[in-house]
C-alpha cells in the first residue's frame, strides 16, 4: 500500500508522535489495568481515577494536538451540567458535592482517556498495537473468570456469581460480547483471505468454539439482563455480517443444549440457570424506578445533580419497600437505569444531552464503511444501550476505550490518519 505523503510542515508532529507513543501505551495499559478492576463506588475519591486523568492529560499536552470531537464535547457538557445541578441542589434538596465530584470523576476519566487516545494515535500501526493490548486485556479478564469458576467448582461452590476483574456482571457480559465479535471478525477475515479449502471449512467450527466457550463464561456472571444483551449483540453482529450458516448452526446447538438440559446449564451447577429458575424476571426494579420518578417530581424536572439520588433513596423508596424488595430500603442505591438516572439527576436538559450522546455514538458506528467493523460497533453499541436500561453502561471505561478505537478507524477511512506505517524523517 502506498503511503500518503505528509506535507513538509508536518514532520515535527510526526517525530513527536513517535517519541510519545511509548508514553501513550503506558497510559493506556495503566487505564486498562485499573479499570478492568471495575467501578465499585465505596470511596469518594479513587486514586486511580485522579492519577488516570493526570496521565492522559499529560499525553494530550505533550502531543500538542488535541482532538475533542462532538461526542467528547457533549459528554464534557453533560459532566458540567451534572455538577452545576448538584451545586444548586445543595440549597434546595440537600446532598453532597463530594458525591457529585465522585460521579463526575468517573465520567471525566472515561472521556478524557477517549480524547487522549484519539489525539495521540496517528497511524494504523499504532491502532493495531492498541487493539492488540485491548484484546489481551479482555482475554486475560475472561480467562480469570473461568479460573475462578473452576476454583469454586472444586470447592463445591457452584451457586456463586463470577465476574472476575469486571466486577459488574452486566458490563462483564458486554465486554465478553466485544471479545466474541472481535474474534469472530478475525476468524472471518482469515477465512476470506486463505486459499486453503480446509481452513475455510474449519472456520465455522472455530467460530462455534469461540461462541460456545465465551457464552458459557458469560453465564457464570448470573446476570439475566447481561445475558440478554450478550445474545442480542451476537445475533445483531451475525445478521449485519450475513453469516447465516453460523447463526443457524449456533441456534440449533443452543436449542439442543436447552432441550437436553446439559449439566453445565443445570440450575444446580450454573448460577444463571439457578437465578432464572428461582427469580425469573424480577419486577422489583420497577418500584425503584417509581421512587426515582417521585424524586424527579420534587425537583420540578430540574434534577437532583450528579450522583445525588442515592443520598435520597431511602426517603423515596420507603413507600415501596413493602411491595418491592424490602432489602433495598436499608441501602443507598442508585436507580439501576442510566436513562432514568440521567433524567432524575441531570434533569430534563441533561436527559436530552444524554440521549444526544447515544445518538452520536450510533451515528459514528453507522458511518464506518468496513462491514465487519461497522457490525462490531453497532452490535456493541446496541448491547450497551439496552444494558443502560438496567445498569450504568455509558459511564464505563471499557466502552469508551472501544469507542476511541472506533473513532480512530473512521479517521483512517476518511484519510485523516496515515493508513500505513508513518515515515519518520
Amino acid at each position: 500500500m502506498t503511503s500518503i505523503p505528509y506535507p513538509q510542515n508536518e514532520a515535527a508532529p510526526m517525530r513527536r508522535t513517535a517519541l510519545w507513543t511509548p508514553a501513550l501505551l503506558v497510559c493506556c495499559l495503566y487505564a486498562i489495568a485499573v479499570n478492568f478492576e471495575q467501578v465499585v463506588d465505596i470511596a469518594v475519591f479513587k486514586p486511580y481515577r485522579i492519577i488516570g486523568v493526570f496521565l492522559v492529560a499529560l499525553v494530550i499536552v505533550r502531543r500538542l494536538g488535541v482532538t475533542v470531537d462532538q461526542i467528547a464535547r457533549a459528554t464534557y457538557a453533560y459532566i458540567a451540567l451534572g455538577l452545576t445541578v448538584a451545586g444548586i441542589s445543595q440549597f434546595t434538596m440537600g446532598g453532597s458535592m463530594a458525591s457529585a465530584v465522585n460521579e463526575a470523576s468517573l465520567w471525566l476519566f472515561c472521556v478524557t482517556t477517549y480524547v487522549a487516545v484519539i489525539s495521540a494515535i496517528s497511524s494504523r500501526r499504532q491502532l493495531n498495537w492498541l487493539l492488540a493490548i485491548f484484546i489481551v486485556a479482555l482475554v486475560g479478564s475472561v480467562f480469570d473468570m473461568a479460573l475462578h469458576a473452576r476454583e469454586l467448582f472444586f470447592q463445591g461452590i457452584q451457586g456463586r456469581r463470577v465476574t472476575g476483574a469486571f466486577r459488574n456482571p452486566a458490563n462483564a457480559c458486554v465486554n465478553i460480547l466485544l471479545l466474541v465479535v472481535i474474534l469472530l471478525a478475525l476468524i472471518r477475515h482469515w477465512s476470506d483471505r486463505t486459499r486453503s479449502g480446509i481452513l475455510r471449512t474449519l472456520s465455522i467450527p472455530a467460530a462455534l468454539v469461540v461462541l460456545g466457550g465465551l457464552t458459557f463464561v458469560a453465564t457464570l456472571t448470573g446476570s439475566r439482563s447481561g445475558m440478554m444483551v450478550y445474545v442480542l449483540g451476537v445475533v445483531a453482529y451475525l445478521l449485519l455480517t450475513r453469516q447465516w450458516r453460523l447463526l443457524l448452526v449456533a441456534g440449533i446447538l443452543v436449542a439442543g443444549v436447552v432441550a437436553l438440559k446439559q449439566d453445565a446449564f443445570d440450575a444446580k451447577s450454573n448460577i444463571l440457570a439457578y437465578r432464572l429458575e428461582t427469580k425469573g424476571l424480577n419486577d422489583s426494579r420497577v418500584y425503584l424506578w417509581m421512587a426515582g420518578v417521585n424524586a424527579l417530581t420534587d425537583t420540578y424536572g430540574f434534577g437532583l445533580g450528579a450522583g445525588q439520588y442515592r443520598l435520597h433513596h431511602r426517603q423515596y423508596y420507603a413507600d415501596y419497600s413493602e411491595v418491592g424488595d424490602s432489602r433495598w430500603a436499608e441501602n443507598d442505591l442508585t436507580l439501576h437505569n442510566e436513562y432514568l438516572s440521567a433524567l432524575v439527576e441531570y434533569g430534563a436538559l441533561g436527559f436530552c444531552l444524554y440521549l444526544t450522546i447515544w445518538a452520536m455514538i450510533f451515528k459514528r458506528c453507522l458511518s464506518v464503511r468496513n462491514t465487519h467493523v461497522r457490525a462490531i460497533g453497532c452490535a456493541v453499541a446496541l448491547a450497551a444501550a439496552i444494558n443502560a436500561a438496567t445498569h450504568h453502561a455509558l459511564a464505563y471505561f471499557g466502552l469508551w476505550f472501544f469507542l476511541a478505537l472506533l473513532a480512530i478507524w473512521t479517521r483512517i477511512e476518511d484519510g485523516r490518519i496515515e493508513p500505513a506505517r508513518p515515515t519518520v524523517v
